[in-house]
């Protein structure tokens, strides 16, 4: 500030003195015409009057020149001293905002020496002001980077105007590059004239971080946008005027992006079925956003499709756009259409299913114990349970149904289980409290859900257990037929032998009489014809028995209902008429499903024994036919007041031809027919002897036979 005045001083000096000379020349004039006589004569010389006129201008002058002067210094020295103060105030305050900014502020003057290092640029270098100032670029940085500082300074002074630049700075205390924004610009006295440089670089190192993660995160995002499968845009808000679309959306509306761009909706024809860009500002004002906001939109050749809207607003600089996505869902609601094709074959399907269905939730009770709940069943459901549904749906069944779980624990074990795990189960169980059958089949869904399917079948489980005992009692036949037919054979070999035996004894018997007749050479005496004859009768009787027997057992088996005492009717009176001393008695007999035949011929043979042997040595003979009821079956009896027999020859007088040694000289099969017979009937005979006299027959016809009507006596 003080060079500044001392430096103006001299240039308002001529002006000074020239007012004095003009001052001067003034009063020299009116000097002189003071000094002229009246008559026109000088009162004075010339050359003193002109000598007297100096010398007076010049003490003038002076003390003109002396007075400004002494005026001037003391207030220009009021003026410095209040320049001075202002300039140590404001270079106080200068170095102080300096020191207190966040900003590397320097200053240098024309030659490049350091005359401001504030705090920052200390904190940023790593460097002491007093190290700095006073100092070149060169002395303090390394020749990199002062080369850099000077190479700016110098396009500040040729430019002669401030220039704002960004650097980087790779020397520093903080060891990492640095970027700054920087100013510099020239400093300037009140003169116009460049003193030096002035710096302000402010660290933008994190906001050019920011910038940077900016733009890679615009330039994902537009990479996203662009290839992003859906139709993606960004249009204006008011009349949807597209700004930004991508290949997607393109290629579903079969135009360019130049095509697009800068064009509304309306102007592209896009709009189809009614609709309009309205309906999108409506759906905006209606819900804040659009979600799944279902138009019709037209295609560049004319094709319509079906589209769902998903946007929202996008506010940039206090303006607001659209951005949006259009989904095609053109499949999706012939995939919707089917859907629900499907879903009313299924509901169709559910309803007139014949078994009964039922869509259930298992819970657990506080005890762990399951409980399930019918949520929805088909109309069989009350068909097949019995149950209306308006009072189990939506309810616990062990609050409705409390027996059922006690009754059927395992059917709500499975349920549960098939609900939980996922894996089906079918089983079948029988339902006290419904009085049935059920056969159950349990898919389980999603976790606690399951569908249960179950069907009576009361009546399929009756038809098994039907079948059951049928096949029982078949097995049971089968085997008893086995045994027969087994028994048969062996009897059938003893037969045989039996006959063939006795056969061969008559045949021997025969012969030798023979031989004795051919070695006589005479007539026979009547005594051998006799004892021929009598060989012969017994070989005719041995073979009718024969025929007999094997004609019994192979007679047919020909079931039916009838009553036992037309069965017996004719062979009585055939034995009554052939034995007119014999008594015949006979009892209640009930009435069953057999044959006729066989049951005869059983009845003839054992009637046609009890009447031999109750003839003998014996003047009132007396036969009794009956039948006995007991709690398991019905047995058959026949009577007789004969000799009786020896028990230890009870089975013995079963087999063929045991009377052959006898007196009594029958066949010798009766007997044993007639057990053939009832064993073929499915029964089985034994006898007992009668003390003091007579014996017992017993048969009965295993499961053939029928409860005891009314008695038919005779």
């Amino acid at each position: 500030m003080q060079a500044r005045r001392d430096r103006r001083t001299p240039s308002n000096f001529p002006i000074i003195a020239h007012t004095s000379v003009v001052v001067l020349q003034i009063f020299g004039i009116l000097l002189m015409m003071g000094y002229v006589r009246e008559d026109g004569n000088p009162a004075l010389k010339t050359s003193e009057a002109l000598l007297y006129f100096i010398f007076v201008a010049t003490l003038v002058v002076l003390l003109l020149l002396v007075g400004y002067h002494i005026y001037k210094t003391k207030k220009w020295r009021t003026e410095l001293d209040s320049a001075r103060a202002r300039s140590t105030e404001m270079g106080i305050l200068l170095s102080a905002l300096a020191d207190n900014s966040a900003d590397v502020i320097i200053a240098k003057d024309m030659s490049g020496r350091y005359l401001v290092f504030n705090h920052a640029a200390e904190n940023m270098f790593g460097l002491k002001a007093s190290n700095v100032i006073g100092h070149f670029d060169d002395e303090v940085f390394p020749e990199d980077l002062a080369k850099q500082f000077m190479a700016s300074d110098r396009e500040v002074m040729r430019e002669g105007k401030s220039i704002i630049f960004e650097e980087s700075l790779h020397h520093n205390a903080k060891g990492a590059p640095l970027t700054f924004l920087t100013t510099k610009t020239p400093m300037r006295n009140s003169d116009g004239i460049v003193y030096g440089v002035c710096a302000i670089a402010t660290d933008i190192t994190s906001r050019k971080e920011m910038e940077d993660k900016l733009k890679e995160s615009e330039r994902k995002f537009y990479q996203f946008f662009q290839c992003s499968p859906t139709s993606t845009f960004i249009s204006e808000r008011d009349n949807g005027r597209y700004l930004a679309v991508n290949e997607a959306f393109c290629h579903a509306f079969g135009y360019t992006e130049d095509e697009i761009l800068g064009k509304t909706p309306e102007e592209l024809n896009l709009w189809a079925g009614g609709f309009s860009f309205h309906d999108i500002q409506e759906g905006l004002a209606l819900n804040g956003r659009l979600q799944g906001l279902k138009l019709i939109h037209r295609r560049k050749n004319g094709t319509e499709f079906h589209v769902a809207y998903y946007g929202d607003t996008l506010p940039v600089n206090k303006e607001s756009y659209l951005m949006g996505s259009i989904v095609d869902i053109s499949e999706q609601n012939r995939f919707e259409e089917e859907l629900l094709k499907s879903r009313k074959r299924y509901l169709s399907l559910f309803e007139h299913m014949m078994a009964a269905v039922a869509y259930c939730q298992a819970i657990s009770l506080e005890d762990g114990s399951p409980d399930l709940i019918v949520l929805e069943s088909n109309n069989h459901f009350e068909t097949v349970s019995g149950l209306n549904p308006m009072y189990i749906t939506a309810q616990k069944l062990r609050d409705v149904m409390p027996d059922l779980y006690r009754t059927n624990k395992e059917l709500f074990e499975r349920c549960a289980s098939a609900a939980n795990s996922g894996v089906s189960s079918r089983f079948e169980a029988w339902v006290p409290s419904l009085s049935r059958w059920l056969e159950f089949s349990v898919c389980g869904l999603e976790k606690g859900f399951f569908v249960m399917l179950f069907d009576d079948i009361t009546e399929r489980k009756r038809n098994e257990t039907e079948v059951l005992r049928l096949n029982d009692q078949l097995n049971q036949r089968v085997s008893t037929q086995k045994k027969r037919l087994s028994d048969a054979v062996g009897d059938l070999e003893t037969f045989v032998y039996s006959v063939s035996t006795l056969l061969q004894e008559s045949l021997e018997t025969l012969v030798q009489l023979l031989q004795n007749m051919r070695e006589e050479d005479t007539p026979p005496p009547a005594k051998n014809v006799g004892e021929m004859m009598d060989v012969a009768s017994r070989m005719e009787r041995l073979l009718e028995g024969a025929v007999s027997y094997l004609c019994g057992t192979s007679m047919p088996f020909e079931p039916e209902f009838l009553s036992m005492s037309d069965i017996l009717a004719p062979v009585v009176l055939g034995l009554h008429q052939r034995y007119p001393k014999v008594t015949f008695t006979t009892k209640p007999m009930p009435r069953m499903i057999g044959s006729a035949l066989i049951l005869r011929t059983i009845y003839n043979a054992l009637l046609d024994n009890a009447v031999h042997f109750a003839s003998i040595d014996n003047e009132n003979p007396i036969v009794e036919i009956g039948a006995e009821q007991l709690e398991m079956e019905t047995v058959f009896y026949v009577k007789d007041n004969g000799p009786g027999f020896d028990t230890e020859m009870h089975d013995d007088m079963f087999r063929p031809y045991f009377n052959q040694a006898s007196a009594h000289q029958g066949r010798g099969i009766g007997l044993a027919l007639a057990k053939r017979m009832v064993e073929r009937h499915g029964g089985r005979m034994w006898a007992e002897t009668i003390v003091p006299g007579g014996s017992v027959f017993y048969f009965t016809l295993g499961p053939l036979e029928m409860e005891l009507p009314d008695a038919e006596g005779t």
